[in-house]
């Protein structure tokens, strides 16, 4: 068995981040999709969910334990990203385009505006990966988010 990649572990834990805990089968459409991404099957990505679910102090207060046979691959990139999520949004976002072979800059959806009486030109920033912090919180209070 191949050892997991820290590009797989990273794209794992944002899945993780997405979906809620209780949700996190080996039958659920994300993860199957995440698993056929980066090679492995749904049921270790649900493992490697499993496993970060250890650490979650969050999980921990319900009474729900994660999984105990984590790495230190694991417990790594739970601490640098965990508390981090602009940069597990960006970086994660980088490496599942990489992988769908697709532009990071598409995933900017386009501004629709409501026409008014009067035209005027708007600028502004948007983040390049809004919908994966949308998710996060959707699944935080474990809403139907994935």
């Amino acid at each position: 068995m191949e050892k997991w990649t820290r590009d797989q572990t990273i794209i794992v834990l944002r899945l993780y981040c997405q979906i809620p805990f209780s949700k996190a089968t080996s039958t659920n459409p994300y993860i199957i999709y995440i698993s056929k991404l980066i090679g492995r099957s749904p049921n270790s990505v649900k493992m490697k969910i499993g496993n970060f679910g250890s650490f979650d102090e969050n999980l921990k207060t319900k009474g729900i334990v994660g999984l105990t046979n984590t790495s230190k691959l694991d417990r790594d990139i739970w601490n640098e990203y965990i508390n981090n999520w602009d940069k597990l949004a960006y970086q994660s976002e980088l490496l599942i385009a990489d992988l769908e072979k697709r532009k990071i800059l598409n995933l900017i959806n386009t501004l629709e505006t409501i026409p008014v009486a009067i035209d005027k030109e708007v600028f502004t920033t948007q983040r390049i990966n809004q919908n994966f912090f949308r998710t996060t919180i959707l699944a935080s209070y474990n809403s139907n988010a994935a």
